[in-house]
């Protein structure tokens, strides 16, 4: 007997955390900003950290994080004041990240928004869901015998093995229907049909019309191991995530038949050609779990390749187009994977993650329409991965300026250097406030995955910058 399983996909992470602190806390001044007990949890809770698992060190951990999180402050301040953000780079890195989180902030509004569960859809759920269908699966050579097979097996009196041998049938496969595992419409049909033995008949496209007959019913195994809170719970997010999928398939057939975009054939073998080469240089490296994955330095590469082409028009809207070297920096953040590397499937595949490229371009495009690259949590988002970015590379850049020193000198001199933009700034951290901040200690990577598609880091990681605290201390003794 085999099981049927669809697997089905959550557009949106939603981070709820488990504290009881007040998120208007403020936990710590660095200059005119502030870092609250919201902005700390936010990152706090979705990284891992050193020893973050380890209870008796929760404290000293927190500690820690929040001195990194004011560190990254201060360098992200120190390369403002030399205009180190004004990098063409980081310019191309903001519009990046405004398509991504523009994107995201619209789906919630157009899509998410719309998802609503009534008491009736949930209570019919819960019915399903607590019981499994047994079923055959049955195909007629002739229609009309198919059509008799229904018809007939409305007489609770004939045996209906005997009836399907007799019109020709044949069972082709045996199923269970799990509530949520299968396609919306045949388990509507086999469900609604559970008292009259017989489906409806159910065109798919593999088998042509089909049957199914119902064995047996059976109870749930994953409904008798929770409580009804917990299957409320999961009926209510299957029924969301099936409402989310038609809402955004609504949405995206509507903008999408209004605008089309197209790119450059010339420059699209150019840059298949080049990442093909990349990967026959080196696949080992592309390489994990027998599948190859193209990474976003190959399309650094790339552009190094065509350099001469960046500034030439690749995608062209009915009205408009863009930018090889656009786009060169928008999909290094499309997952790109192949089975094996060979020219004609790495067109095939590139090609189709052009045709996403191009969808998730109109959506930005329709974000901007509504204005919603202002909107708070557009902006938050932005400003916190291009903050993280800008001190990180800030560092890399003091320490490479340092080239003569050797690396362990180097964080030395940085953490000094970051101790006295504390001491420019007017830093100041409260302790107490930090102590009352309950916290988890899951300690593993969080994926945050982006509505219409994509995924990110949850949060950008915190670069453990802390030892420039006693330096800061020291300071502070010495002006007092």
């Amino acid at each position: 007997m085999k099981e049927i399983k669809y697997r089905f996909f959550f557009l949106i992470i939603i981070f709820q955390s488990s504290n009881s602190a007040q998120f208007n806390d403020t936990l710590a001044i660095v200059g005119k900003h502030i870092i609250s007990s919201e902005a700390f949890l936010e990152r706090f809770e979705l990284l891992p950290s050193k020893d973050k698992d380890n209870r008796g060190k929760q404290e000293i951990v927190k500690e820690q994080f929040l001195a990194s999180m004011i560190s990254e402050k201060l360098l992200s301040f120190g390369a403002y004041s030399i205009g180190f953000n004004n990098g063409e780079i980081f310019k191309r890195k903001s519009i990046e990240l405004e398509r991504l989180f523009v994107r995201d902030e619209l789906f919630k509004r157009k899509v998410q928004s719309q998802i609503k569960i009534n008491s009736t859809e949930l209570n019919n759920g819960i019915k399903k869901y607590q019981k499994d269908l047994v079923v055959f699966v049955l195909q007629f050579k002739l229609k009309s015998n198919l059509e008799k097979f229904i018809s007939k097996s409305k007489n609770s009196k004939l045996n209906l093995d005997s009836l399907r041998n007799k019109l020709d049938g044949e069972i082709i496969d045996t199923l269970v229907i799990h509530f949520g595992d299968v396609d919306e419409e045949i388990e509507n049909v086999v469900y609604s049909s559970e008292h009259d033995r017989v489906t409806p008949i159910v065109k798919i496209d593999e088998l042509g019309d089909v049957v199914f007959q119902i064995i047996a019913t059976q109870q749930n195994k994953k409904a008798a191991q929770k409580n009804i809170n917990e299957i409320r719970s999961e009926v209510d997010k299957i029924l969301k995530s099936r409402k989310t999928i038609k809402e955004t398939d609504k949405f995206l057939n509507s903008l999408f038949e209004k605008q089309k975009g197209r790119a450059d054939r010339i420059l699209f073998d150019k840059i298949t050609d080049k990442l093909f080469s990349i990967l026959i240089e080196d696949s080992l490296s592309h390489k994990s779990k027998n599948l190859i994955f193209i990474i976003g330095s190959d399309f650094e590469e790339v552009a190094k390749y065509l350099s001469s082409d960046l500034n030439k028009p690749f995608i062209y809207f009915e009205k408009d187009s863009l930018s090889l070297v656009k786009f060169l920096d928008g999909i290094k953040y499309q997952q790109i994977v192949l089975p094996y590397v060979e020219i004609t499937v790495l067109k095939n595949i590139f090609n189709a993650n052009i045709k996403t490229f191009i969808e998730y371009e109109l959506l930005y495009k329709e974000g901007r329409r509504n204005n919603i690259q202002f909107t708070k949590n557009a902006q938050h988002d932005v400003e916190m991965w291009i903050e993280s970015d800008l001190a990180k590379q800030f560092a890399v850049q003091l320490c490479d300026s340092l080239s003569n020193i050797k690396t362990n000198n180097c964080n030395e001199i940085l953490q000094k250097y970051i101790a006295e933009l504390a001491k420019q700034y007017s830093v100041s951290i409260n302790y107490e406030k930090l102590k009352n901040v309950r916290t988890t200690n899951h300690n593993m990577v969080t994926w945050r995955n982006l509505g219409f598609g994509g995924r990110v880091l949850a949060v950008p990681s915190v670069s453990p910058n802390y030892q420039w605290l006693e330096k800061w201390k020291n300071i502070q003794k010495i002006t007092q």
